[in-house]
């Protein structure tokens, strides 16, 4: 991806409200994780994401300013233990000594055991991200190449955390 964007990421406006995201692939540049950490900062009333996991770094500051400055955050992610036998215990050391510094209410919707959890959204009361970015500083750092929807639509915004937390009850009540 590298090579075919000249290591620029991209971006290609929709509509007056939508545009597609191309990160390139460049290791600590992210037109997307840049976008997300500006909604989360602007974000007045509430706040939904989504990832596969309690990602680390930047953006979790950004939601506890986020959370101090009275927006509700909702933080779906998955159980440590759905990332497999190596990698799942790290992510879970990596979570506890994050719970050890954040916020407890970040921490509250994290999913059980047996969901897995794989869509990225970030939604607050002005719009909604939509993509494969996991909003964390590895992929940012590593230089992962990453594409993402985002529209500035409050309607759109409470329609996608709808579905997903719609998929995401379903998933949990099937597990019973």
């Amino acid at each position: 991806m590298r090579g075919s964007l000249a290591g620029q990421d991209q971006e290609f406006v929709l509509d007056n409200k939508t545009r597609i995201i191309i990160d390139a692939g460049v290791p600590k540049q992210s037109a997307i994780y840049d976008e997300a950490l500006g909604m989360i900062d602007n974000a007045q009333e509430w706040l939904v994401l989504t990832s596969q996991y309690f990602a680390p770094g930047v953006g979790t500051q950004a939601l506890a300013r986020a959370l101090a400055r009275g927006v509700k955050i909702t933080y779906y992610y998955s159980h440590y233990s759905m990332h497999g036998p190596l990698e799942g215990p790290i992510h879970g050391v990596a979570q506890w000594g994050l719970k050890q510094r954040l916020p407890a209410a970040l921490f509250e919707k994290r999913l059980p055991r047996g969901v897995h959890l794989h869509a990225k959204l970030l939604a607050t009361e002005q719009g909604a991200m939509i993509g494969s970015h996991n909003y964390g500083d590895l992929g940012v750092q590593l230089g992962t190449a990453e594409i993402a929807l985002q529209r500035d639509d409050a309607a759109f915004a409470k329609r996608a955390v709808a579905f997903i937390e719609k998929q995401i009850t379903d998933a949990t009540n099937d597990r019973h």
